[in-house]
């Protein structure tokens, strides 16, 4: 990296489970940002209403602790509050169906520096559209001057994140995977450039 870009401390955490969670959340991101001079931080909503889907006021609760993108997987609609957010930073996942395709990513900028993030659904977890054909899309027609792509991965199966990071090996930033609240603790650098965990 030259001394003209900017280096960039991304955090991603997996789904915040229930109100326990979101108040954990709301009492130590702050200190965890400063103690790891984190700029970005990503984090998967989609259980934070009882494990089921998210409402409008747990949303702006996630983002008022610090988060700048929330994330979601295969308990999306699972609230119907969810219709009522209208939030570039709420992320679904862009092959859940038809209409979610242009909902399911968004570019965003920290001190000038472009960032891509996207939310894919893992095929057991309902989604209706080919997820690797579609980010796959969605990647190749991002403009080069987007300089970090991330991806959170909501799948329930571990040969499906993985063959989606070799996948696009040469394209993305980093990918990671949500959805079974249990860390693999597989996290590598795949091909030397690919940051890649299996669940986080």
């Amino acid at each position: 990296m030259n001394q003209e870009e900017l280096e960039i401390n991304v955090l991603a955490l997996g789904d915040i489970v229930g109100e326990a969670a979101l108040n954990y959340l709301e009492e130590n991101l702050s200190k965890i940002k400063k103690d790891y001079n984190v700029h970005f931080v990503i984090a998967n909503g989609e259980n934070v209403a009882n494990a089921r889907g998210i409402t409008k006021k747990l949303f702006y609760r996630i983002l008022n602790c610090g988060v700048d993108v929330v994330t979601m997987g295969n308990h999306t609609y699972s609230n119907k509050e969810i219709y009522d957010i209208n939030d570039k930073r709420l992320l679904v996942p862009v092959n859940y169906d038809e209409n979610t395709r242009k909902k399911g990513y968004g570019i965003y900028n920290f001190g000038g520096t472009k960032i891509l993030v996207c939310n894919v659904l893992g095929k057991r977890l309902g989604a209706s559209l080919n997820g690797f054909k579609i980010i796959d899309d969605v990647i190749n027609n991002t403009s080069d001057d987007v300089k970090i792509r991330i991806i959170d991965f909501h799948s329930e199966y571990c040969n499906e994140k993985r063959s989606m990071a070799h996948m696009l090996k040469d394209k993305i930033s980093a990918l990671y995977g949500t959805h079974t609240h249990v860390q693999t603790s597989d996290d590598k650098i795949l091909y030397n450039k690919l940051g890649y965990i299996t669940d986080i």
